[in-house]
């Protein structure tokens, strides 16, 4: 992504490099982390992949599992944010929205329809209850294609803030963009 000289812009090669990121397996933005909050009222944060973005909506698309802790956390507390650096453009984003648990509905039915055969292995696994070892569970869990649909999440993201931080050779540049209701609503140059 090329530096913008506008804030105009900006924006929108910010949402286009996110667009390009989900899209591709190497996708510079493409591996994020996620922060909720737990229920001791303490930030967790994991590692998710970028599955979809409604760039004029200002949305973000996260695959995960209904039995995972962040789906209890976000029904709780839905206030959630993203950060990713890519490397090759010295860029980070830094994301913050309310999540949405989109389970057992027309929109998380098309997402898993898209998913491979194996990848939608991953939500029917059932793991046996012993002391086996994590890699020892997996290889010797049971799968039931039947739950693949009951444990299947796709988590919409409504972004409410987008920080931008350029960490360039001769000077860092950063930008706030602000969204309510899908629309921008502020846009300024920041102090890194």
């Amino acid at each position: 992504m090329e530096e913008a000289l506008n804030l105009e812009s900006l924006e929108q090669a910010i949402w286009e490099a996110l667009t390009e990121s989900a899209q591709q397996n190497n996708g510079e933005f493409r591996y994020l982390h996620l922060a909720s909050v737990n229920a001791a009222n303490e930030a967790e944060s994991r590692a998710v992949v970028l599955r979809d973005v409604a760039q004029t909506k200002h949305l973000i698309y996260i695959h995960t599992d209904f039995r995972s802790d962040k789906v209890r956390q976000i029904q709780t507390n839905p206030i959630v944010s993203l950060s990713v650096y890519g490397a090759k453009s010295k860029i980070q984003l830094r994301l913050k929205g309310r999540g949405d648990i989109l389970h057992k509905n027309h929109q998380s039915a098309a997402a898993l329809e898209q998913l491979s055969l194996e990848a939608k292995k991953t939500y029917g696994l059932t793991l046996p209850d012993s002391g086996l070892g994590s890699k020892d569970m997996q290889l010797r869990g049971i799968y039931q294609a039947e739950t693949v649909e009951e444990n299947f999440v796709l988590l919409r993201i409504s972004v409410t803030e987008l920080k931008y931080l350029h960490l360039g050779a001769a000077y860092h540049t950063a930008a706030i963009f602000c969204y309510h209701e899908g629309k921008l609503v502020s846009k300024n140059w920041a102090m890194p």
